[in-house]
C-alpha cells in the first residue's frame, strides 16, 4: 500500500514555513524561508503578494527536495497565513495593490467612523467582536475611500493564505475562522457576511470571498499551478485557516476547554469554548476544527518581541559572553533572571513596545519600565518582562472570565518563548493553571496538513490528532505567587495604564518629528 503524505504550508509576516507530514501523523521534513513586509507610512504594513507567491512556491521546491518524497504521493494540502488582511484581486489572481497586513494601523478615521455610524455594542452582539483598524472590513473600506479605482476593479478581496488557495486552484474563497477576523459584518453565528451592513457602510458584498469550513475541499491543484509549483495537478485544496488557529490544531486544541498559547514575537492565547457571550475587549472566532467551536483569543501585539528587544539594545554583553561560552545570549539572559526574585525587586513592565491588541486595542501605547533605582539589576529588568507578559495575559483573562469562559485545566505552549523554563513558571503562577510542554512543539503548518487530513479523510476526526499530541513536561502554579502577582497586578499593574494613556499620543508625536 502507497504510504500517502498531507502538504502544509503557512505564509508568516516574516517568512513561509512548510511541513510534510505522514497519515500517521509522523512530520517527515519541515523547512522554512524568510521574506518581510514594507512600511511606507508611519502606521502602515504591507507587501506585494507576489512575494507571497514565489516564498510559496521556493518553500514547496526546497522541502520536496528535502524529503526526497515523490510529490504524487501527496494527498491533500492545507494553507495558513498572516491575518486579516486586505488583498485586492482581479479575476485572474493578479494583485491589483499590495496587500494591507494585520499589523496595519492606517484605517483608524474608518474604524471611528464604523463606531459611531454603527454602534459598537451592536457589532460585538453580531460579530463577537469590536471595531478596530486591524479587522479586514475596516481595511477594505480605507481602501475603497482611498483607492477607489482599485476597489472597482476589484474581482475579491482576499487574506494572503486566500490570494495561495486561488493562485493553486483557481477558486477565490475563504474559511469562516478568517471571515471573524474580517469583522464588522461578519454574523458569528450564521457563519456568513451580513449583506444589510455591507450595504449600509457601503461595501458590495460580490467582491467578498464565499465561506467555508477550514477543513472543506475548496478545489484542486491546476495544470497552471502544478506547472509553477511542483505539485501534482488535481491535488484536493482545502479551505485553510488563520495561522494561529492551524497552530492549535497542531497542538490538539480542538474541544471545550482546551487551550493554547503560542509565545513568539506577539503572544497568543486562545481558549476554546461554547456561548455566545462576547467582549469586544478580546477576539472570538470559530474554530478551524470545528465551526460550533468557538476561540476567545488574548493576542498581545508583543511577548518575545520585548524580550528580543533588550537582548539586542541592553544584553551586548551577554551576548558577548554567550559567543565565547558557546551559549545563546537568551539563555545567560535567562540565568541572570533566575537571581532577581518574584516582583523583580519592585520593577513593572507594560509590553506595549508596538502598540496593544487585546485587551486596550491601544496602537499609540508605549513600553513602560515602572520603578526603576540605582540598586536594580540587568537580571530584574529581564524578569519584569517575564512577569509583564504573564500580567499582560491575566488582564485579557480578567475580560474572559466575565464573558462566561472556564479557566482551563491546562495550557499547552508553543513558540520560541516556550523555551525558557523560567517564563513558564512565571505564567503557570501569575495566571493560576498549569503550563504544559510537548514533545514536539505546535506549528502552523502542521496544523494545516492535519487540517487537510481531515478535509481529505485521511483522519477520522481530530481525536486522532489530540491522541498524538505527548506531553513533555507540566509546571504546575506556586499558589501563594499566584496570591502575590494577583495583588501586584490589581494594586499596581491595572492601574498604570489608565494613568499614563493620555500622555502615550505625545510621545508618538515626538518621535514624528525627530
Amino acid at each position: 500500500m502507497m504510504m500517502e503524505y498531507l502538504l502544509g504550508i503557512d505564509i508568516g509576516t516574516s517568512g513561509a514555513r512548510a511541513a510534510l507530514v505522514s497519515a500517521s501523523g509522523e512530520v517527515i521534513e519541515a523547512c522554512e524561508i524568510s521574506h518581510g513586509f514594507e512600511a511606507p507610512e508611519v502606521g502602515w504594513a504591507e507587501q506585494n503578494a507576489e512575494v507571497y507567491w514565489s516564498s510559496f512556491c521556493e518553500v514547496v521546491s526546497t522541502l520536496l527536495e528535502r524529503s526526497r518524497i515523490k510529490a504524487h504521493k501527496i494527498v491533500g494540502l492545507g494553507i495558513s497565513g498572516l491575518t486579516p488582511d486586505c488583498l485586492p484581486v482581479n479575476d485572474r489572481g493578479d494583485p491589483l495593490a499590495p496587500a494591507i497586513l494585520w499589523l496595519d494601523r492606517r484605517a483608524i478615521k474608518e474604524s471611528e467612523y464604523l463606531k459611531s455610524y454603527l454602534g459598537e455594542d451592536e457589532i460585538v452582539q453580531l460579530t463577537g467582536n469590536g471595531i478596530d483598524p486591524y479587522f479586514g472590513l475596516v481595511k477594505l473600506l480605507w481602501l475603497k475611500n482611498n483607492m477607489g479605482e482599485i476597489y472597482e476593479k476589484s474581482y475579491k478581496i482576499v487574506n494572503v493564505k486566500d490570494f495561495i488557495v486561488g493562485r493553486l486552484t483557481g477558486k477565490f474563497v475563504s474559511d469562516y475562522s478568517d471571515a471573524a477576523l474580517g469583522g464588522v459584518a461578519f454574523d458569528i453565528k450564521k457563519r456568513q457576511w451580513d449583506a444589510e451592513i455591507l450595504r449600509e457602510i457601503g461595501l458590495n458584498i460580490d467582491k467578498l470571498p464565499a465561506l467555508y469550513k477550514s477543513d472543506e475541499i475548496v478545489g484542486s491543484v491546476t495544470p497552471e499551478a502544478s506547472h509553477v509549483t511542483g505539485i501534482p495537478p488535481g491535488i484536493p485544496v482545502v479551505a485553510g485557516a488563520p495561522d494561529g488557529f492551524a497552530n492549535l490544531v497542531s497542538m490538539g486544541v480542538v474541544d471545550v476547554g482546551d487551550s493554547g498559547m503560542s509565545l513568539g514575537t506577539s503572544g497568543v492565547w486562545g481558549v476554546a469554548h461554547k456561548g455566545d457571550n462576547f467582549a469586544r475587549e478580546i477576539l472570538t472566532c470559530p474554530a478551524a476544527s470545528d465551526p460550533e467551536l468557538l476561540i476567545s483569543f488574548a493576542a498581545l501585539a508583543t511577548s518575545g518581541g520585548v524580550y528580543k528587544w533588550f537582548k539586542d539594545n541592553i544584553a551586548t554583553s551577554e551576548t558577548f559572553l554567550g559567543n565565547i561560552l558557546h551559549l545563546e545570549p537568551y539563555e545567560i539572559m535567562n540565568i541572570q533572571a533566575e537571581t532577581s526574585p518574584p516582583g523583580a525587586n519592585g520593577l513593572i513592565l507594560l509590553p506595549y513596545f508596538a502598540g496593544e491588541r487585546t485587551p486596550i486595542w491601544d496602537p499609540l501605547a508605549r513600553g513602560v519600565v515602572f520603578g526603576l533605582s540605582l540598586t536594580h539589576t540587568r537580571g530584574d529588568l529581564y524578569r519584569s518582562v517575564f512577569e509583564g507578559i504573564g500580567y499582560a495575559f491575566l488582564d485579557n483573562w480578567q475580560v474572559m472570565e466575565k464573558t462566561g469562559i472556564r479557566l482551563p485545566k491546562q495550557v499547552r505552549l508553543s513558540g520560541g518563548g516556550a523555551k525558557s523554563k523560567l517564563l513558564r513558571e512565571i505564567l503557570a503562577s501569575v495566571l493560576g493553571v498549569p503550563m504544559v510542554l510537548l514533545e514536539d512543539a505546535g506549528s502552523a503548518e502542521v496544523g494545516d496538513a492535519f487540517i487537510a487530513g481531515k478535509g481529505v479523510g485521511v483522519f477520522e476526526s481530530y481525536d486522532e490528532i489530540k491522541k498524538g499530541v505527548k506531553i513533555r513536561e507540566e509546571i504546575e502554579p506556586d499558589y501563594s505567587l499566584n496570591r502575590f502577582y494577583k495583588d501586584i497586578y490589581t494594586r499596581i499593574y491595572k492601574e498604570l495604564y489608565p494613568a499614563l494613556k493620555k500622555f502615550f499620543p505625545g510621545l508618538v508625536e515626538i518621535a514624528a518629528k525627530v
